[in-house]
């Protein structure tokens, strides 16, 4: 029996995160695994929850921003759509959580699939934008850095390029749409229309959700608004794992939340298994024993107490919400 292609990524990315939960639990004590679960205050855990669930309320609220003024649903909608989404994001591989956001809220709304999903790629724009500047500040005030492996630099170097590439074209899209749409077209088209037609289409399809994407921005005020909500969205994600440690024993400031947060988000950045099994506990792993040479039994006790609490607080209010609104997640994937 021939495998699709999605069939494929999928049994790769569940391999791949196999393998890499055996290299991080690869001679670890686990009865000082077990010790680490065990010490946790879990008083502490009512805040951790408030925490992440403000950061999703904070998603949808800054959501309404990248919609154009009449087409914007309630607030209350669009935390539906991002908690199912991030549900979907849990549950299914891939990430199909973000293709789910979209479907949803274009089953329950008015909201066209593409004006939503278009939405959500210029959102992620301005994500990758402010981890990089959260991870540039964590770095500079962090009195450890000169201790951290060089890849780490070498990464933030690069990365800082591709945002300041992803800054310029979310500009010229904001401000000068058709001429950037056009440019892109014009350099495209001699490499891959001929030849690669099926790439060129997608490829155009891509520059035209994103400058899409970016057409609710027409002022000044609302790109400084998400521009500072997504720094606050991103602050309240820093503050969880921060909060995270203390209920762990750790006293430390939140410059160390800040580089868990932006370790965890770029390794998890890949399509990978469900839930990011594997590879959130890499992140986990880099920030925390690799970087601030806290133990790995630690670091992977603390991916489990925070990976763990996400999931259950996602997917439960998720599915309820699915639930009461009749729809079965499948019928929000691709056939």
């Amino acid at each position: 029996m021939k495998l699709s292609k999605q069939k494929i990524g999928v049994f790769v990315g569940v391999a791949v995160n196999c393998l890499i939960l055996l290299f991080l639990t690869h001679q670890i004590q686990w009865q000082d695994l077990s010790a680490k679960i065990n010490d946790i205050r879990w008083l502490r855990l009512p805040l951790l929850a408030v925490l992440f669930m403000f950061g999703n309320w904070l998603r949808a609220y800054r959501w309404q921003y990248f919609l154009e003024q009449n087409q914007r649903p309630q607030l209350s909608v669009l935390f539906q759509a991002t908690m199912v989404g991030f549900t979907a994001t849990f549950l299914l591989p891939l990430r199909a959580g973000e293709f789910v956001r979209a479907f949803f809220l274009s089953k329950i709304t008015t909201v066209t699939f593409s004006r939503s999903f278009a939405s959500i790629i210029a959102e992620r724009v301005f994500d990758v934008l402010a981890l990089l500047m959260l991870l540039y500040i964590g770095l500079s005030l962090t009195p450890q850095a000169e201790l951290f492996p060089g890849y780490v630099n070498t990464g933030v170097k690069a990365l800082g390029l591709i945002a300041f590439a992803f800054g310029l074209a979310m500009f010229l899209a904001i401000f000068i749409p058709k001429k950037l749409f056009r440019f892109t077209y014009i350099v495209i088209a001699p490499l891959l229309k001929r030849k690669h037609s099926t790439l060129f289409k997608k490829l155009i399809r891509m520059a035209h959700e994103f400058i899409h994407g970016l057409a609710a921005i027409k002022d000044f005020k609302t790109l400084l608004i998400i521009s500072v909500l997504s720094i606050i969205l991103w602050l309240s994600a820093a503050a969880f794992y921060q909060a995270s440690l203390w209920a762990m024993g750790i006293e430390s400031n939140l410059v160390m939340g800040i580089i868990i947060l932006v370790m965890i988000a770029l390794l998890v950045a890949a399509p990978s298994a469900p839930g990011f099994i594997g590879t959130y506990q890499a992140g986990c792993v880099i920030a925390i024993h690799n970087m601030y040479l806290l133990s790995k039994e630690f670091a992977l006790a603390y991916s489990i107490l925070t990976h763990a609490l996400q999931a259950l607080l996602v997917v439960s209010i998720g599915l309820v919400i699915l639930l009461r609104r009749g729809i079965r997640l499948l019928d929000l994937t691709p056939k």
